[in-house]
């Protein structure tokens, strides 16, 4: 059993692409593109929220926050510029 647990995560990225690419193609052109990248991080934020209560957790969330470092609020920005260049390109 798990072996099978394995695959998860590569099922998940393969999964993740290509529903990526189907709403990208499914967003009008016409759309801004900046308010179309906040309600994606809104509706990802509240996905996270959703599944982070649900989660087993030995930490509360501030303590969890403190564990955090540029990384994880550095990325935001970089995924925000990606899809202003996709968008500039598409």
């Amino acid at each position: 059993m798990k072996n099978h647990l394995f695959f998860i995560p590569i099922l998940l990225i393969i999964t993740a692409n290509i529903l990526y690419h189907l709403f990208l193609k499914a967003t009008p052109s016409k759309a801004n593109p900046i308010l179309s990248l906040i309600v994606t991080y809104m509706v990802a934020m509240l996905g996270s929220i959703i599944i982070y209560t649900l989660s087993p957790k030995e930490e509360n969330l501030f303590s969890a926050l403190k564990e955090l470092n540029w990384a994880s609020y550095l990325r935001v920005r970089v995924d925000a510029r990606r899809f202003q260049i996709i968008n500039e390109e598409g």
